[in-house]
């Protein structure tokens, strides 16, 4: 019996044409399929298929330099070839030591350069380091300024008052430090019954400013520049949270509560805290309340806004993108944060850097830093009202609305938003890797400490058994006198796991500062403003990184 040869169009791997003969069945070899292209650090890939020969095209992301062409191709082997591309680092930062004051002296001329650095750079970042009896402290400035020339002043951001190095006291009160640049700081503690503890000692404190790169130098204020500098990622780093209107006539730009503090640099005896709202407009809104919750008064002043533009962001997903963009688009998120960068995310009038990043059933969630309303207007009122903002890459967006310093939740809603997504540019390194007993799986203690006292940025990642995976924004950092590491975080949003495996408020939405050591143990204080709360450790820990920023 004759048999019809057939030939069939596809190549076996060898490059020879396989024969089909009818009435006999022939294993057909299984389609090779490689997977997602590995993710390249400082670079983004485009593919359209992952299947045999398929290609994928690597092209550096603003704020790196590109050296190589970029091409992968999806070998027989079910693996992505090597690309040649190298992503480098274009705009470096570093921190610089500038004064080491002392409890009896700080030479003058320290003291007039690190007023120079600060007042003569855009906006810069400044840390301290104390030395207190039992442990050091690293701690972020949330507002300095110099007073008659040679006097200058940092201020930390709202803390929670700590036991030891590495744990919460059983009731914590609020914690505010002032520091001044003749080694002198001052501490207030305020319980919520509004009864403030005002004590001042002298330490050995280090200033470092830090030497940013990625800032630039444009100092633009009309809303059109402020705009476009937006729209591309670059971003004023002195602002909190940023507001756009409706009509793209108005930017402004929020900084969290910061504490009243007099003309001699030490703490009011019954103190404040303010917001300020900058805005392209010209118009400065200052809100004023006592930190019991009792309203004072809003100041409008006027002022030229002066905007200093971060370049080291770059934008990476939107939720209207296809399917097909979509997936990968969320992976290139997943993996950056894994890396240690943080996000940016533009969702309607609100615009806010990442303080919690959470990796968890394909999606990427991010709380981020409280901000007050109306945030569509340049003015606030005695009426304006604190919010919590969680957003996530399945578009669903939810804002709790409360009433300032108070357990009183007004509303709580989720909505479908629009959302832009950026992605930090800067160069992270994991100098550490513990498990959760806090057995040493890669890196050094050492190297992180020897980082810290340069004044480092630090970033940390969290593993649980549950495969859900925590990067947080480090606002302090304790050692204690035999090397350990403990990092602080204040007042993140509570975000709880919800039906369905999305992630939400509690119904107080409360607020969660933590504690996490180079020991393995991870602690939290979950509490309301006048409403007290509770400690718990958490459990199922897998591992914890450290990443420090080139």
């Amino acid at each position: 019996m004759n048999h019809m040869l057939m030939r069939n169009n596809p190549a076996n791997d060898d490059g020879m044409t396989p024969i089909v003969i009818p009435g006999v069945e022939v294993e057909m070899p299984a389609l090779v399929d490689c997977g997602f292209p590995p993710y390249k650090d400082g670079a983004m890939v485009d593919y359209i298929s992952t299947t045999f020969s398929a290609e994928a095209n690597y092209l550096c992301v603003k704020g790196y330099s590109s050296l190589g062409t970029g091409k992968a191709v999806c070998l027989s082997s079910g693996t992505w070839s090597e690309t040649d591309l190298v992503c480098s680092v274009s705009s470096h930062s570093s921190w610089q030591q500038v004064v080491r004051t002392t409890a009896s002296t700080t030479p003058i001329h320290q003291r007039y350069d690190l007023k120079d650095r600060i007042s003569k750079t855009c906006k810069p970042e400044v840390r301290v380091k104390a030395d207190f009896s039992s442990w050091s402290r690293a701690a972020y400035i949330s507002l300095y300024g110099v007073k008659k020339i040679t006097k200058i002043w940092g201020m930390t951001v709202r803390g929670l008052t700590k036991l030891s190095w590495d744990s919460f006291q059983t009731s914590p009160q609020r914690e505010y430090e002032l520091f001044l640049s003749a080694g002198k700081s001052t501490y207030m503690f305020m319980n919520d019954s509004g009864n403030e503890t005002i004590s001042t000692m002298h330490l050995n404190i280090t200033w470092f400013v830090k030497n940013d790169q990625c800032i630039s130098t444009s100092h633009s204020s009309d809303t059109g520049s402020v705009l476009t500098s937006m729209s591309e990622g670059e971003f004023d780093p002195f602002f909190d949270t940023y507001q756009v209107d409706d009509h793209n006539n108005t930017v402004c730009g929020q900084r969290s509560a910061d504490v009243s503090h007099d003309g001699r640099l030490a703490f009011y005896p019954s103190p404040y805290w303010f917001i300020r709202k900058d805005c392209s407009s010209g118009r400065q809104h200052v809100l004023r309340w006592r930190l019991t919750g009792e309203f004072m008064n809003t100041e409008p002043r006027y002022c030229t806004m002066s905007w200093c533009p971060d370049t080291c962001w770059h934008h990476v997903f939107d939720t209207k993108a296809s399917p097909t963009n979509k997936d990968k688009h969320i992976r290139h998120l997943f993996r950056g944060v894994q890396y240690g960068h943080n996000i940016m995310l533009k969702v309607a009038h609100v615009i806010a850097k990442a303080r919690e990043v959470i990796l968890f059933d394909g999606h990427v969630t991010i709380g981020v830093k409280e901000f007050w309303l109306p945030a569509d207007k340049d003015a606030f009122s005695s009426g304006s009202l604190q919010a919590w903002m969680i957003a996530s890459t399945n578009g669903r967006v939810v804002q709790c609305i409360h009433f300032p310093e108070s357990p009183r939740v007004k509303e709580i809603k989720e909505e479908e938003k629009h959302s832009t997504w950026f992605l930090d540019s800067r160069q992270w390194d994991k100098v550490l890797t513990i498990a959760g007993t806090g057995t040493v799986l890669s890196g050094s203690k050492s190297t992180l400490l020897s980082k810290i006292n340069e004044g480092r940025s630090l970033r940390v990642g969290v593993l649980l058994t549950n495969e859900m995976y925590k990067a947080l924004e480090v606002d302090s950092v304790d050692v204690s006198r035999n090397g350990q590491i403990a990092v602080n975080i204040i007042h993140n949003v509570d975000m709880v796991l919800r039906q369905g495996d999305n992630l939400g408020f509690s119904d107080t939405c409360r607020m969660v500062s933590s504690i996490i050591t180079t020991e393995g143990s991870y602690k939290m204080y979950r509490y309301n403003i006048g409403a007290g709360g509770n400690h718990s450790i958490v459990t199922g820990v897998t591992k914890i990184e450290w990443f420090i920023e080139l």
